[in-house]
C-alpha cells in the first residue's frame, strides 16, 4: 500500500531530521474502475474517499510524530479526475462527431505521397500529435518547414479539427492561448511535428481500445490545493490558482530554488 511505503520511508530513511530538507510525495488514486459510471458504484466510491481519509491522516500522524507538523510542510493537490459519465441514446444529435486518429493518418499519409513519393512519412498519431519521419524527409533532402506547412494546411480541413499548429510555429515564436498552453509541455524531439487542436464537443474514437473514447472539453476541471504545517497562518485563497503556482511555492517555503522550467509567481496568499 502508498501508505505504509510512505511511513516506512519516513521512519527508516529518517526524513526530516538530517541537515538539509527531504521531499516525499505519495500519489493516491480513489477514482472508479475502468469505464465504469460512477452512479453504480456509489457506495464502493464513498468507501474509497473514507479509506482515502484514513490513509492521509495516518500519514500525518507519522509526520508529526517523527519532527512535528512545525518542521514539515505538507500539501495535498489533485490531477482533476474526470471520467465520461454521459451516457447519450444512440437517436439523439449533438453538436460535435467522432474523430478518428487511424484515418487522419491514412488520408494525410496518401497526401503526402502524391505531393513528395510513395512513403511511409507518418512515424504515428499519439495524443494529438503527429510524429513524422524526419530521417526520411532529410535523406530526400524536402524542406521540413515547407513540409510540415504543407500537412497542417490539409489537417485543417478536417471536421472537427479547430486548428493545427507546426513544431516550427512552436519553435520561432507564433502565439495564441491555444499555443501557449500546448509549448508549456513541448520538448524539442520528444514532442510531435503538428499538433491538432480539436472543437468542443468532439470524441476522439479508437478502434483498438473502442471503450476509451475520449471527449474534448475545454471547460477547467476544479480541484483542490491545500496547504498546512510550517507554521503557516490559517487562509482561504478566493480565487483560480494556476498548477504551475504550486512548484515554486514550494521551493519558496523551503528556501530552494524552483525547477528550472518553473517560471510562475508564488502564492502570494501563503507568505
Amino acid at each position: 500500500e502508498v501508505r505504509k511505503m510512505g511511513i516506512k520511508a519516513i521512519e527508516n530513511e529518517a526524513l526530516g531530521t538530517k541537515e538539509y530538507p527531504d521531499f516525499l510525495t505519495l500519489n493516491f488514486y480513489a477514482g472508479n474502475f475502468d469505464n465504469a459510471l460512477d452512479k453504480n458504484y456509489s457506495i464502493e466510491i464513498q468507501d474509497t474517499y473514507q479509506r482515502l481519509d484514513n490513509d492521509i491522516a495516518q500519514i500525518i500522524d507519522a509526520v508529526d510524530e517523527a519532527v512535528g507538523l512545525q518542521n514539515a510542510l505538507i500539501f495535498v493537490v489533485s490531477t482533476g479526475y474526470f471520467d465520461e459519465q454521459e451516457v447519450y441514446p444512440t437517436e439523439a444529435r449533438f453538436s460535435g462527431g467522432d474523430f478518428k486518429p487511424d484515418r487522419c493518418e491514412a488520408l494525410l499519409n496518401m497526401y503526402l505521397m502524391a505531393i513528395y513519393g510513395r512513403e511511409n512519412w507518418i512515424k504515428k498519431y499519439y495524443n494529438e500529435q503527429i510524429y513524422f519521419d524526419r530521417k526520411l524527409i532529410e535523406e530526400k533532402k524536402i524542406d521540413y518547414r515547407e513540409f510540415q506547412e504543407s500537412a497542417a494546411d490539409f489537417l485543417i480541413q478536417f471536421s472537427g479539427v479547430q486548428d493545427v499548429v507546426t513544431s516550427y510555429q512552436m519553435l520561432h515564436g507564433a502565439y495564441n492561448e491555444a499555443i501557449q498552453i500546448q509549448k508549456n509541455g513541448f520538448h524539442r524531439g520528444i514532442t510531435g511535428d503538428l499538433f491538432i487542436e480539436l472543437q468542443p464537443g468532439w470524441r476522439i474514437v479508437t478502434p483498438k481500445n473502442p471503450t476509451n473514447h475520449q471527449r474534448v472539453r475545454e471547460n477547467g476541471m476544479a480541484s483542490p490545493a491545500i496547504f498546512f504545517g510550517n507554521n503557516l497562518k490559517p487562509v482561504k485563497v478566493n480565487r483560480v490558482i494556476d498548477a504551475t503556482e504550486i512548484a515554486p511555492s514550494v521551493t519558496h517555503r523551503l528556501r530552494i530554488r524552483a525547477p528550472n522550467a518553473s517560471n510562475n509567481n508564488v502564492l502570494q496568499e501563503l507568505f
